[in-house]
């Protein structure tokens, strides 16, 4: 919900200035090209973060689950306390 509030509001932000610039000539060189150029790369974006997102997120578990097996391994678990020694 908030990777799509985030997409939202990039698109807004380059919506309004677009509307904007057009209408009170900021901007020379704005043309309805360059605006629909940085649109259609706005729209993805989305699903770009929501991609990073998944991705952090996978390898954090398999961080965890390393270290769990590492725990596993050395029958801390037995104990519940882990601790890792560098060597």
């Amino acid at each position: 919900m908030r990777l799509q509030f985030i997409g939202v509001s990039v698109v807004s932000f380059i919506s309004v200035f677009a509307v904007l610039s057009t209408h009170l000539h900021l901007l020379t060189s704005t043309t309805p090209s360059l605006i629909g150029l940085s649109l259609a790369y706005a729209l993805p974006i989305t699903g770009t973060l929501a991609g990073l997102l998944g991705s952090a997120t996978e390898t954090e578990k398999e961080i965890v689950r390393t270290a769990a097996q590492e725990c596993s391994a050395s029958g801390a678990v037995l104990t519940g306390v882990c601790i890792h020694r560098s060597h």
